[in-house]
C-alpha cells in the first residue's frame, strides 16, 4: 500500500506542475517551490479568459486534474503512513 501512496503523491505533483507550466507560457506569476496555492485560481482566471476553444478544452481538462489531486495527494499520504504503522514503524 505505502507504494501506491507514493504513486498518488508523484501523480499528483505531476499534474500540479503541469499546470505550473501552462500558466507559466500564459504569463502568470508561477513559483516553482511555492505560490501552490495561487496556481487553481489562476487557472481559473485563465479559463475565464480564454477565448480559443482546443485552449479552452485543455484548461479545462486540467482543472479536473488538479480538483483530483486535492483527493489523490492526501489519500497516498495516509497510505503512505498507515502502511508505516502496519509495519510497526512509528
Amino acid at each position: 500500500m505505502e507504494n501506491f501512496g507514493v504513486l498518488l503523491i508523484i501523480v499528483s505533483n505531476i499534474v500540479w506542475y503541469r499546470a505550473k507550466f501552462i500558466l507559466k507560457a500564459k504569463g502568470y506569476d508561477v513559483g516553482w517551490l511555492s505560490k501552490h496555492f495561487n496556481d487553481y485560481p489562476n487557472l481559473l482566471t485563465a479559463i475565464k479568459f480564454e477565448s480559443d476553444q482546443m485552449e479552452l478544452e485543455r484548461l479545462l481538462f486540467q482543472k479536473k486534474l488538479m480538483l483530483s489531486t486535492w483527493v489523490l495527494f492526501p489519500l497516498g499520504v495516509i497510505l503512505i503512513f498507515s502502511g508505516a504503522f502496519m509495519n510497526g514503524s512509528p
